[in-house]
């Protein structure tokens, strides 16, 4: 086998295992969409959701969750990208319910496609390892960059969730890498037809990827030289897939351009808070992108050796970045309130760590980035192990804070917060209590101070399926056994392949 096939295999086996030990094992919120749809995608053949009763009792939802199309039939808002990713594990888990027959069959089907996002993310990183080595990095420097990218940045609390960011990250990267294998290398016009199909696919998670598409496509020209004639290949691919939006628009809506969020010109209505958003998604203390990724700071300062040695990708990604982030500060209004950091920008955490490439030039820059990296997985830790949105829940019923107050003010921050919640569990094992106290300034806002009981909620699918099922602690335990020795199996890789 290719050695660099077995580094990224390794560096699968060593994300991988993590992110499923840290999952919830559940949904919520905007993911119960996704799922109901996947749902009768495979069980009843169209796209309605809320047209059965939901069995798994615990998760309270309404009819409010989703929109009525133009049948008068409830569906989901969102693109079909995320519902088509879940199949496989919505099959996987109507092949365990046949053999586990005392646990109810949506439970099962609820808990695989739950771990959707474990496998994305794990192939996210791997995707960013083989941009790296695109770059020029060697393999040792690339896969520490990627695991420092999957375990101290809020892709490892992103793997846990139902959000479809982590699907946008991976069909970003596959479609980077496949453009960057052809122009680069000079590689078969296949590649073009991956790269399309990617960009395709992204789309079909997110209608609002379509903004990138010129980025790639002034790349693709500028950089193809007499292979600019190939540029069909990528298209045709591109529209192929990008087709099942527009005719699932239509089954759902009545028009291929109808969505679940109305006709595009009513949406495009916003711009008027362009400068909160700026500071809403890079410096708020709630949301702001560098409080939740840390190591990624250095991608604003390290790009050095990229710009001089591959201007044209440097742009590329610059460019990237710039309009994702110009994008959704002319569209902020809200905000996603219940995810961890600022959800809608994290499809350019990989890009920046790309930008951080530099890095190993300076050894102020390298001490920087350990420091930095340690600093982002305590971070994500606490979020990573309880239920961190139960914070917002906190803070707005309980304390009785507005919940657009939690990401302004630094006293409320969810990662503060989350950290506390985290140190109320921890003292909770020894009979302590250790409660939340706000006093960002007494002459303006009264002290106070507030239990976390029944908050800070441990967000395992293995402690609540134990919790729930103590008889399955021997098939709990034997999973683990499994998951520990693929992670070690990938640690160890032989040195010789990390130098390869």
């Amino acid at each position: 086998m290719n050695t660099r096939i077995k580094v990224l295999i390794g560096v699968f086996m060593i994300v991988f295992p993590v992110y499923m030990l840290i999952a919830g094992g559940h949904y919520g919120g905007d993911a119960l969409n996704n799922y109901l749809t996947t749902e009768s995608m495979v069980m009843d053949g169209d796209l309605a959701i809320y047209d059965k009763p939901f069995e798994v009792e615990e998760i309270k939802v309404g009819d409010s969750l989703g929109v009525t199309g133009s049948d008068g039939k409830q569906y989901s808002p969102y693109g079909v990208g995320m519902p088509i990713l879940q199949v496989p594990l919505f099959l996987a888990g109507l092949a365990i319910s046949f053999v586990m027959r005392y646990l109810p069959q949506g439970y099962i089907t609820f808990f695989t496609v739950s771990l959707t996002n474990t496998f994305i993310s794990a192939f996210g990183v791997v995707l960013l390892v083989i941009l790296l080595r695109q770059m020029g990095l060697k393999s040792k420097r690339a896969v520490v960059l990627g695991l420092v990218y999957a375990f101290s940045t809020a892709i490892l609390v992103y793997s846990k969730t139902g959000f479809p960011e982590p699907a946008l990250i991976m069909f970003l990267l596959l479609a980077t890498v496949s453009l960057f294998k052809f122009t680069r290398e000079e590689a078969s016009p296949a590649w073009l037809v991956l790269s399309g199909a990617a960009l395709g696919a992204m789309c079909l998670v997110k209608v609002y990827t379509v903004i990138l598409l010129p980025v790639f496509a002034v790349y693709f020209f500028a950089s193809s030289g007499e292979r600019r004639k190939y540029f069909w290949v990528t298209l045709v691919s591109f529209l192929v897939v990008f087709s099942i939006e527009l005719v699932t628009n239509y089954i759902r809506f009545g028009g291929v351009f109808s969505t679940g969020y109305g006709p595009a010109g009513e949406i495009a209505r916003y711009g008027n808070n362009f400068l909160k958003g700026i500071y809403y998604y890079w410096f708020s203390s709630g949301k702001g992108f560098f409080f939740y990724n840390l190591p990624l700071i250095l991608g604003l300062f390290c790009w050095g050796s990229i710009y001089k040695e591959r201007k044209k990708e440097f742009y590329f990604i610059l460019s990237l970045v710039l309009i994702y982030v110009f994008f959704f500060a002319y569209f902020f209004k809200r905000g996603s309130i219940f995810s961890w950091g600022p959800r809608y920008i994290m499809p350019v955490a990989p890009l920046l760590m790309v930008m951080a490439s530099g890095l190993f030039r300076s050894r102020l820059s390298l001490i920087s980035f350990v420091g930095l990296s340690i600093g982002g997985f305590f971070v994500q830790l606490p979020a990573a192990v309880m239920h961190y949105s139960s914070y917002i829940d906190f803070a707005v019923q309980k304390l009785s804070v507005p919940e657009y107050a939690i990401n302004f003010i630094p006293d409320l921050s969810p990662i503060r917060g989350v950290w506390w919640m985290f140190a109320s569990r921890i003292a909770s094992f020894f009979g302590k209590e250790v409660d939340f106290v706000l006093s960002p300034d007494i002459m303006f806002i009264k002290p106070i101070q507030a239990s976390f009981e029944s908050y800070n909620i441990v967000d395992l699918w293995w402690v609540t399926l134990l919790k729930e099922y103590p008889g399955l602690n021997i098939a709990v335990l034997a999973f683990f056994l499994i998951l520990i020795l693929i992670f070690v199996r990938g640690v160890f890789i032989p040195p010789r392949i990390l130098r390869a």
